[in-house]
């Protein structure tokens, strides 16, 4: 199919007039649908590196919330952790006692802005591997 031809599809289904009446809301729902197709979960707790604690994850994640995939690769989930570093640093250097607050706030935002990058990394490859299919 060429561009053209899927572009006229998506006319034709109204999607295009759909995606523009509420951009924010249908980009939300194209970015989770393809994401969750491709990386085959809805979760995107699923999919950070493994080396990671759950611990950190758990705390990062209650003190933000996570919604979907969008939050995490439009980068609201990276700018709220840094928005909240200093109370979720204090979390994680509670349950952490080898952390200080500044160490664990300095974990935090390293891990938001990793946790974004690996999913970036693990979707690319998984285009890479649909493509080639």
């Amino acid at each position: 199919m060429q561009i053209h031809e899927s572009l006229a599809l998506l006319n034709d289904l109204h999607l295009i007039e759909w995606l523009s009446q509420d951009v924010e809301s249908s980009t939300r729902t194209v970015v989770n649908a393809l994401v969750s197709d491709l990386l085959e979960t809805d979760d995107p707790r699923e999919c950070r590196p493994a080396s990671w604690s759950d611990a950190v994850i758990q705390v990062m994640t209650n003190e933000v919330f996570l919604e979907d995939w969008f939050d995490l690769l439009s980068g609201r989930f990276r700018d709220a952790i840094e928005l909240n570093a200093d109370s979720i640093g204090f979390a994680i250097s509670s349950y952490d006692s080898i952390l200080t607050d500044r160490e664990g706030k300095k974990v935090a935002i390293d891990s938001a802005h990793g946790w974004e990058s690996h999913v970036r990394l693990v979707l690319k490859q998984a285009i890479n591997g649909t493509a080639r299919r």
